[in-house]
């Protein structure tokens, strides 16, 4: 199996807790403390959060990002804390939104971003 049809196999939920504990263990509990607290309180995740409802689909990686990227708490903000936030924001989604809807998977959430031979 090439490394792409194992990357897409694996448990999202795995390789986003272990990129999270990595970035724990990198950034310490406090920083990524903060970046969660950010993203739970930002007006722009609320309204993405309830739009996201509303449209009831899967989005894109560009989705999820481009709603960081737009919330103030983060124009400043290094391009770790920006990864970190945009996953910590996927995974509110999908436990809110992707999983209750069934409109996530693991293939989709391992998805790479540009992978373009899984649709």
């Amino acid at each position: 199996m090439n490394r792409e049809n194992l990357i897409l196999e694996i448990e999202h939920e795995k390789l986003l807790n272990e990129f999270l504990i990595y970035c724990s263990g990198s950034l310490g509990s406090v920083k990524m403390d903060e970046i969660i607290k950010k993203v739970n309180n930002s007006r722009v995740v609320s309204k993405f959060m309830f739009e996201a409802e509303r449209i009831n689909q899967k989005l894109s990686a560009d989705d999820f990002l481009g709603c960081i990227h737009s919330s103030r708490s983060f124009f400043f903000s290094k391009a770790e804390t920006i990864s970190i936030a945009t996953i910590v924001l996927l995974k509110k989604w999908n436990y809110l939104i992707g999983e209750p809807k069934n409109i996530s998977n693991n293939i989709y959430l391992n998805k790479p971003v540009g992978c373009n031979y899984l649709k």
